[in-house]
């Protein structure tokens, strides 16, 4: 788990320093208000789902599949519902921003870039939806993924961003998110699902 946050701090971090570097301050403080605007709805997403983490793994403790896979696709549901209603708040509210030109508007990035980075925060929570399922069996088989998507995410967001600027890296985030960490995932979710249902008889 510790790899898995890690390198997930770690994507975050390289955005500021880039854009400092290859376009100035001005860049870089718009990158961070609207990453501290973007995160907020994610977050309340993933409590709404970290709250139900202990009855997944009484679950899983149990092999008690059935019970386990309609508690998890219910607090799934409901957290993407919470997350795409959050989202759909805050959508509202930059719109208000920019239409009437207010001058919080000039503290954060276009509404394009601001929709994408939104857009891989949703990719994030459902991901994150994925490793709780697994988590509850005492593994964290993504923390080779979360290494990789670090690396692929740095290295777009350096060559994008240095060119194109936060539109850049935000396009290189959402791509990578879209492209290959969730068709990994998810695929590494139904590979191990599918392997503790073959090795593993339900609880009598």
């Amino acid at each position: 788990r510790s790899i898995s946050w890690l390198s997930s701090y770690l994507i975050f971090q390289t955005f500021n320093p880039i854009l400092f570097r290859f376009h100035g301050p001005q860049a870089a403080g718009q990158m961070g208000m609207t990453l501290s605007l973007a995160t907020a709805p994610a977050s309340i997403g993933v409590a709404w789902l970290s709250t139900k983490i202990p009855v997944f793994g009484k679950y899983a403790a149990l092999r008690d599949y059935a019970h386990l896979d309609r508690a998890w696709l219910l607090a799934t549901f409901q957290s993407l519902v919470v997350v795409v209603c959050a989202y759909g708040c805050m959508a509202v509210f930059v719109a208000w921003l920019f239409v009437t030109r207010h001058p919080y508007a000039s503290r954060i990035l276009p509404p394009i870039a601001l929709g994408l980075l939104a857009a891989s925060y949703m990719i994030a929570h459902v991901i994150f939806c994925l490793t709780t399922y697994l988590r509850a069996h005492k593994e964290d088989p993504f923390y080779v993924l979360s290494g990789a998507s670090a690396v692929l995410i740095a290295g777009s967001s350096l060559l994008l961003g240095r060119r194109y600027g936060a539109e850049g890296i935000c396009v290189g985030l959402f791509t990578v998110n879209l492209v290959f960490v969730l068709p990994v995932a998810y695929s590494i979710f139904l590979r191990k699902r599918k392997l503790w249902r073959s090795t593993h008889t339900p609880a009598l």
